[in-house]
């Protein structure tokens, strides 16, 4: 995909919230309307508008399921002239209407659509389904909140777990691996989007204070800490939006199982169906 291209979504990306038709393109990008349809389908292999049909409904579905925003601010966000119509574009999208994709239980990733300059990336994670009957004990904790748009930032995912990371590392000199690092959204009533982040060891005894159990797709990981963020963020990106997976309800874990001179060996869960 050329410089052109790549800058002229990021131009599309950083509109999406603003009144955007396909004139609106043309006219930034300086060519005819004919021609820049023509390139942009050539290059991406996605018609103009179905693109930005796509990120907005991708960004509202992102906002219907993981934060507690009145569906009528989803829609006018997205620039969607009525809730009704906002619900109709929805339902033919994804299948079920904004308020049933918010209330399910599981999330199938059918129809997301991410950023399409992510789209090249390679090599594709190497992943596989397992069974996991996990007792952890939890050891400290955190809250972190992003706009929409820093879910596709790796320096946001980056910068996040900076800490966690640093703390992984302490307990790792005091003793053998392996750390979990559990992660869960937690909706609530803004634009913006809440996790909760919490270090784990495993625990025999006792009662566990977080119990990880049943089927997960499992993302090998070898890394620095960048390299760990990047793998998992292309993870939820490719394998999850491309594949249709269904994610059940509770927390993605990471695992460490040892560090060395800024690597990292382990691997990451996500719960699914």
């Amino acid at each position: 995909m050329s410089g052109f291209t790549e800058d002229l979504i990021a131009w599309i990306e950083d509109n999406l919230e603003n009144p955007l038709l396909v004139d609106d393109v043309t006219q930034k990008a300086g060519y005819s309307k004919w021609y820049l349809q023509r390139r942009f389908k050539r290059e991406t292999g996605i018609p103009l508008a179905k693109y930005i049909r796509d990120r907005r409904l991708c960004k509202a579905a992102l906002l219907v399921r993981m934060s507690r925003l009145p569906m009528m601010e989803i829609a006018a966000r997205y620039q969607f002239d009525s809730q009704q119509s906002f619900n109709r574009r929805f339902k033919q999208h994804f299948g079920v209407p904004p308020g049933e994709y918010r209330r399910a239980g599981d999330w199938r990733f059918t129809g997301i659509r991410p950023r399409h300059a992510f789209t090249d990336l390679s090599p594709r994670p190497v992943v596989s389904r397992v069974t996991l009957a996990q007792r952890l004990t939890r050891h400290g904790g955190r809250i972190s909140h992003c706009r929409v748009d820093q879910l596709e930032s790796l320096a946001f995912h980056y910068e996040t777990r900076a800490p966690l990371f640093a703390a992984i590392d302490g307990m790792l000199a005091t003793q053998p691996g392996p750390v979990w690092l559990a992660e869960q959204n937690v909706p609530e009533s803004s634009a913006e989007i809440s996790f909760t982040s919490c270090l784990c060891r495993p625990t025999a005894e006792g009662e566990p204070t977080l119990a990880a159990s049943g089927d997960y797709l499992a993302l090998p990981l070898t890394g620095t800490q960048e390299a760990l963020s990047r793998a998992i963020m292309h993870f939820y990106l490719y394998e999850m939006t491309e594949h249709g997976h269904v994610r059940r309800d509770g927390h993605d874990l990471l695992r460490i199982d040892q560090t060395a001179e800024g690597v990292y060996q382990g691997c990451y869960f996500v719960p699914v169906a």
